[in-house]
């Protein structure tokens, strides 16, 4: 009797479990997969984004800690077309004198090679928007050495900086008739900054530092109130340009701004500027070219 009850309960648990079987097939077809499956799926989906998880955080805490590339680390340099100099125009060294701006005629060769690479390179990226050998001279040789007279207090040794430099104007051509200077160019375009670090390779400028970032980043940081002179053209109305350029001098430093024929008309818009930066107007030079507006900072 006993063992005849024993095998009615392991009949009935065969049974169950059969049903469950039964039933675990009946909802395989019906849902296409168990409810064990799920939970395991589950698990794996919840496993899997934990390490995902473990790996972005890595590669954050791997950025994070990484060392910060300098803004003037060396990178390749830029294939340089190799073309002939601009042939120095009859009387520009006269002209030039003529205004105080006095430069040796083998500066005056090596502008020429410079502008040659300028006008040549600005095929394939956009360096300036004059594209012939005579207009190069007037609008960027001598509209830049106007400077010169301007400079003259600036002693051998001296720093000046050329803010939103662009193909080098008036900085590389100032590298080159004052290689006395530390000139650093501030530009925030990778390749016209690259194009400036090739060029000053290729004409010998020792005295150049290229800096590919932006200005306003830089006037906050090291570079701020470290200039005897900084210099800027066609970058910004005066009203904005004040704000970019004046932190960067000294006090009693000079800002030397090339601007066109309205000068005044910004100077005048720029009152309130140029008191909250604590500058000066001294003058306004009439050039061949344009006007140059200096300015002064006075703390």
């Amino acid at each position: 009797m006993a063992g005849n009850v024993v095998n009615l309960n392991r009949f009935r648990k065969e049974k169950q479990r059969a049903a469950k079987a039964k039933q675990a097939e009946t909802n395989r077809i019906r849902h296409g997969r168990t409810q064990a499956e799920k939970d395991r799926e589950r698990a794996e989906r919840e496993r899997a984004e934990r390490a995902i998880a473990g790996k972005r955080l890595d590669r954050h805490v791997a950025h994070a800690t990484a060392p910060v590339r300098p803004s003037d680390e060396r990178r390749e340099p830029l294939p340089l077309p190799s073309v002939p100099g601009l042939a120095v125009p009859e009387g520009m060294g006269e002209r030039l004198a003529a205004i105080g701006a006095n430069i040796s005629a083998s500066c005056l060769v090596t502008v020429g090679h410079y502008l040659a690479l300028l006008l040549a390179m600005n095929e394939r990226m956009n360096l300036t928007s004059i594209t012939d050998a005579p207009s190069a001279w007037e609008r960027h040789a001598l509209d830049a050495l106007s400077l010169l007279p301007y400079l003259a207090g600036v002693p051998a040794g001296g720093r000046l900086v050329d803010v939103g430099s662009g193909g080098g104007i008036p900085g590389i051509l100032l590298a080159i008739a004052r290689p006395d200077l530390d000139i650093t160019l501030i530009e925030a375009t990778q390749k016209k900054a690259d194009f400036l670090s090739t060029v000053s390779e290729e004409l010998k400028l020792a005295n150049v530092v290229v800096r590919a970032e932006r200005a306003e980043k830089l006037a906050e940081g090291p570079l701020a109130r470290q200039f005897d002179a900084v210099t800027a053209r066609a970058v910004a109305r005066l009203a904005t340009l004040i704000p970019l350029t004046a932190p960067f001098a000294r006090a009693e430093g000079r800002l030397l701004l090339i601007k066109g024929q309205r000068a005044g008309d910004e100077l005048a818009e720029a009152t309130a500027v140029l008191a909250a930066h604590h500058v000066r107007h001294e003058t306004t030079v009439a050039t061949p070219t344009g006007r140059i507006v200096i300015l002064s900072r006075t703390r």
